[in-house]
């Protein structure tokens, strides 16, 4: 019985050992005004301009620049 339970526990822990954590952009603020958005065919991702648009804060864009986001092509 306690073999099964400890099973179960494990099964029931399992899941969060895998769970995605939130895409590093998403903390810093203003980051809608510092990002573009790319065409992936269905879908769309946000991706990192060459340059900084005069909307988006100093601090931000920096704090983006040490992201792992996908660089737009324009």
């Amino acid at each position: 019985m306690r073999q099964l339970y400890c099973i179960i526990a494990f099964f029931m822990v399992m899941p969060s050992l895998y769970a995605a954590l939130p895409p590093a952009y998403l903390a810093v603020p203003s980051f809608k005004a510092c990002l573009s958005t790319k065409s992936m065919g269905s879908y769309s991702v946000y991706c990192l301009p060459k340059s900084q648009s005069t909307t988006c804060p100093d601090s931000s864009w920096q704090q983006l620049l040490r992201t792992d986001l996908t660089p737009c092509d324009r």
